[in-house]
């Protein structure tokens, strides 16, 4: 039997937008076979698979501003923006506790995509296979090139996902998803352009050439993807969320006023999405 699964992007503190469309699932009780997630989304799925409705909104919204946990004096000190032992450590651990026991024990598979250095591949790592490493996963899911430093898993460098699979459907639809939710962070008839930044990407990722190539290419994977996205949401085969408008929320936005706006347009949208999304899922 084809399974349901859930798409999640990344997209920094855009992610705030799917923050409300996750809480606003979890108020209807809503599950999925499946859940895959890349960047931002692979910690706000993480939330979602835990059950924890408001937990991403609160670490977010509540720290954003605290140079603890986001803030150039991390990254002249460890060469991350985020402080790795506060928001990596303190934050899920003591501060707003993420429900370990819950995540691992929920019905459904999850799995995070992170970028292979040397590769400049994509990699999906289920979380039943990284309870020691979890935090870790995460983490260099969210590595986002010039801002933090890679990530050693296992022997091997990881960066950010979403630098080689931007929005993970087919990776979905290669775990047996045959309906899928898409949740974007960017408007209708966003486009990415290349990227201004590859000529310092080959010199500060002159070790790894295949993330450097992966990164000059990643706007086309990501617009071709999109272009595929909106077909298959015009004929009726896939299921997508977005946001409405432009909101100026940028990747590593501070405004929390911005923030919390941009929070309740998901939770607006989700809400107004269930008598049709619950329709979608229940086709066959």
């Amino acid at each position: 039997m084809a399974k349901n699964g859930l798409v999640l992007e990344g997209g920094g503190m855009r992610g705030l937008f799917t923050v409300g469309v996750l809480d606003a699932f979890m108020e209807a009780d809503l599950s999925f076979d499946c859940c895959l997630g890349v960047s931002a989304g692979a910690t706000h799925g993480a939330s979602f698979v835990s059950g924890q409705p408001g937990r991403n909104k609160r670490v977010m919204l509540d720290y954003i501003n605290d140079p603890r946990y986001f803030g150039l004096g991390n990254l002249l000190r460890e060469g991350n923006i985020f402080g790795t032992a506060f928001a990596y450590e303190e934050v899920p651990n003591r501060l707003v506790p993420f429900h370990y026991e819950d995540f691992y024990g929920s019905s459904t598979d999850f799995a995070v995509g992170i970028t292979d250095c040397e590769t400049g591949n994509g990699v999906f790592l289920d979380h039943r296979d990284c309870r020691e490493d979890i935090l870790d996963v995460l983490r260099a899911s969210c590595s986002l090139p010039f801002v933090a430093r890679p990530v050693t898993i296992r022997g091997r460098q990881y960066m950010d996902g979403g630098i080689s699979v931007p929005i993970p459907v087919d990776q979905a639809r290669e775990r047996g998803c045959g309906k899928l939710v898409v949740v974007l962070t960017r408007p209708e008839g966003y486009r990415k352009a290349p990227s201004g930044a590859t000529a310092l990407a080959r010199v500060v990722y002159r070790k790894y050439p295949g993330l450097v190539e992966t990164m000059e290419t990643r706007h086309e994977r990501y617009n071709e993807t999109l272009e595929r996205l909106e077909d298959e949401h015009r004929r009726g085969t896939l299921f997508l969320l977005r946001p409405e408008t432009s909101n100026p929320v940028a990747r590593l936005e501070k405004d929390t006023a911005k923030l919390e706006t941009l929070y309740r347009e998901g939770l607006a949208a989700g809400r107004a999405s269930l008598p049709q999304l619950k329709r979608y899922l229940q086709q066959t």
